[in-house]
């Protein structure tokens, strides 16, 4: 997983805004593209004392379309 992340990660992560959010109860990161108002992945890495244990991915859209980005600074009606 982690060479094919590598792989595409200058197209990948271009234009990429990562914003901290709660994910059941843990904490993760969502990611969108440049002012999109909704996300394309939400990730979630759990770790203990020995290291990471987990990253796991969440990138499918009908999962995610519940999931709205807010902007800092922008007035949402």
């Amino acid at each position: 997983m982690a060479k094919y992340i590598r792989a595409f990660a200058d197209r990948f992560w271009e234009g990429v805004r990562v914003s901290q959010i709660q994910t059941n109860g843990q904490a993760s990161v969502v990611l969108s593209r440049n002012d999109e108002e909704f996300p394309f992945a939400i990730v979630t890495v759990t770790g203990s004392l020995q290291g990471i244990n987990q990253v796991l991915w969440m990138m499918n859209p009908e999962k995610l379309g519940g999931i709205a980005v807010t902007n800092p600074g922008s007035a949402r009606s």
